[in-house]
């Protein structure tokens, strides 16, 4: 699932979003997650409708498994991160019901803030998989995020779980990089996962469309430490 209104996701898997008339004789719009959040509850007194969201799920590109769907997004859904009705952001979970018929598994990719998206993300998500840069606004970042983190489990009964923090882009020679990686280390133990390097086969696979792990032993080492 794509929450970013940047829709990097949707770009990157190729997923081409349904579409509909946007009103009688008008040209088609795209079916996106922000649609199926606005069905689902929009406005506070409005009725919430359950399980919308994987009905906007569409096929990933012709690269991608055949088996990977995509809830695509699109620039609208910038609009729902701006509804702060009571209610607001458990229409992600709501939507999300009987996800488990149509998926093994369900990844919401959330864009770098905090914002309502975010904790949206995180009234829906059984677990959590933060990802850091080694760049001082980055892990400066961190206790802010888990600050958030801890107000959803509060809510929730300790979910979502904290499955790990994950340093991702390390230049192989830096000493700044090299210097916050060791306040990481410091701060987080065991939750900090294996460093992801910085490689060029990282940029080739986005600007192509393609899986990482496609491009051979070099796509593989720049996955490996997810698999985890």
């Amino acid at each position: 699932m794509d929450l970013d209104p940047q829709a990097n996701l949707t770009r990157l898997t190729d997923a081409t979003p349904g579409q509909q008339p946007a009103a009688l004789g008008s040209k088609l719009r795209e079916l996106t997650i922000s649609d199926a959040l606005y069905g689902t509850q929009e406005c506070g007194s409005a009725v919430v409708e359950h399980g919308l969201v994987m009905q906007v799920a569409v096929d990933s590109g012709e690269y991608w498994s055949e088996r990977l769907r995509v809830v695509p997004a699109n620039q609208d859904l910038a609009s729902r991160g701006t509804d702060v009705f009571k209610g607001a952001d458990e229409r992600l979970a709501a939507g999300l019901q009987g996800a488990a018929a149509h998926a093994d598994l369900v990844v919401i990719d959330c864009a770098p803030t905090l914002g309502q998206l975010f904790m949206a993300a995180l009234m829906a998500a059984d677990g959590v998989l933060l990802v850091s840069e080694p760049a001082d606004n980055s892990v400066e970042g961190l206790p802010r995020t888990m600050q958030v983190l801890q107000t959803a489990r509060g809510r929730r009964a300790g979910l979502p779980e904290l499955l790990g923090i994950i340093a991702t882009n390390v230049p192989a020679r830096e000493s700044r990089a090299a210097e916050l990686l060791t306040f990481m280390r410091r701060d987080y133990g065991e939750l900090l996962w294996d460093a992801v390097p910085r490689r060029a086969v990282a940029r080739q696979a986005d600007g192509g469309g393609h899986p990482v792990r496609t491009f051979g032993p070099a796509g593989r080492a720049a996955t490996d430490p997810y698999a985890r």
